[in-house]
């Protein structure tokens, strides 16, 4: 899988914090384009002064009823990221023994794997919220990238949300991941180290086994992913895609931009664990 730098740069743009008044504390926030279409789309609703027909009304409410429940997986996916740094630190201060990390640690990066793919018919359904014809949309993201409906998400999505799903390429490695462990009980394999590495293994012909796994720049050795930076990438993928996302559904669905407020400023817990790791990612290309 190429590590794309544009995007997750793109990433590290809307990561921002300030301190909490009269605490050391920080607030990490995300200011994203896809919290201001969101914000947007329900001012415009709530706004009296604003005319729109009773077919934009609906296309809002529907799409805010499927933009909420991204900003849920996001932040469960977060948390995933969040609670490999804490176990880690639990291990390096005596309170976590390894073989117990590495046993939390399989079970996490097997969860973080299919929450991952499951957070993608989110965002599919909200793609679809983005159609003319939602009821023949597809609710499976696998089925959105599947050359075989090519034709059809062409008519129904248009030119640049069909062109934006098919830059999702990093979407089909982790989907096959996903599937082995699933359907056909592969074991994610986990090692005796303070943080989280783990691997995959699938067989080849002469059945050899081979690594499911293989992005350099999140390796923690030839052999072994680390947790930390594989989940952050995919992340941060997310938040791009969403981004660009976003910029679609205002002209598609022709929202009014207000000027920026509060309600724009998302927090989610592990933002500074998801800055940290991609920029080690980032670092490990230059």
């Amino acid at each position: 899988m190429v590590i794309y730098r544009d995007r997750l740069q793109t990433t590290l743009s809307l990561i921002k914090r300030f301190l909490i008044k009269e605490t050391d504390r920080w607030f990490w926030y995300t200011n994203s384009t896809f919290d201001k279409f969101s914000e947007d789309m329900e001012r415009t609703l709530r706004d009296s002064n604003i005319k729109i027909d009773e077919d934009l009304k609906v296309r809002y409410t529907r799409m805010l009823g499927r933009s909420r429940p991204i900003t849920s997986d996001l932040r469960v996916l977060l948390a995933m990221l969040h609670q490999s740094i804490w176990q880690k630190e639990m291990v390096v201060k005596g309170h976590l023994d390894t073989e117990y990390n590495m046993y939390y640690g399989t079970a996490l990066a097997d969860a973080f794997i299919t929450k991952y793919r499951s957070s993608y018919d989110t965002i599919a359904k909200a793609f679809s919220a983005l159609t003319k014809y939602p009821n023949q949309a597809y609710t499976s993201f696998t089925d959105l990238r599947e050359e075989k409906y090519k034709d059809n998400i062409l008519r129904l999505y248009g030119d640049d949300l069909a062109h934006l799903i098919q830059l999702c390429d990093w979407y089909n490695p982790l989907l096959e991941a996903r599937n082995k462990l699933v359907h056909h009980n592969f074991q994610v394999m986990g090692f005796l180290f303070p943080r989280i590495l783990f691997q995959i293994y699938t067989k080849d012909e002469n059945n050899v086994p081979v690594k499911l796994i293989n992005i350099p720049e999140v390796m923690g050795s030839e052999n072994l992913v680390n947790f930390e930076l594989y989940a952050a990438v995919h992340i941060g993928y997310s938040f791009w895609l969403l981004e660009e996302f976003a910029n679609l559904g205002y002209n598609i669905l022709q929202v009014k931009k207000y000027a920026e407020s509060e309600e724009s400023k998302v927090g989610y817990a592990g933002l500074d664990v998801l800055k940290d790791s991609i920029e080690k990612v980032l670092a490990e290309q230059l």
